[in-house]
């Protein structure tokens, strides 16, 4: 018993030592680059599924694709809304409606 408590906190200790060294060294801070920022935000966008619902869509052969000419530019300004069926919106009942270019 003695044994496996000096052992469990040799190895706690141990563990304590090495955090501490991988964290008390000296921080290099790199600015970022312009290249660098846009990867970073196009991760960002692809990660959260911002094209999803923000980017107007045009239909291919695998379905409906984002739009690479208006990414994130939100509901076309000139398509129409699509009429709602208020008969859906009660307890119970619920529809989400997009239009034609399932943006949000």
């Amino acid at each position: 018993m003695r044994r496996v408590l000096f052992s469990s906190v040799f190895f706690s200790l141990f563990l304590f030592i090495i955090f501490i060294q991988l964290n008390c060294g000296p921080k290099e801070e790199k600015e970022m680059t312009r290249e660098e920022m846009i990867a970073r935000g196009s991760y960002l966008v692809n990660l959260g599924g911002c094209n999803d619902c923000h980017s107007p869509k045009v239909f291919t052969e695998m379905g409906p694709e984002p739009d690479t000419t208006r990414l994130l530019s939100g509901h076309p300004s000139d398509a129409m809304l699509a009429t709602i069926d208020t008969s859906m919106i009660q307890p119970g009942k619920w529809v989400l409606t997009s239009g034609t270019d399932f943006t949000a």
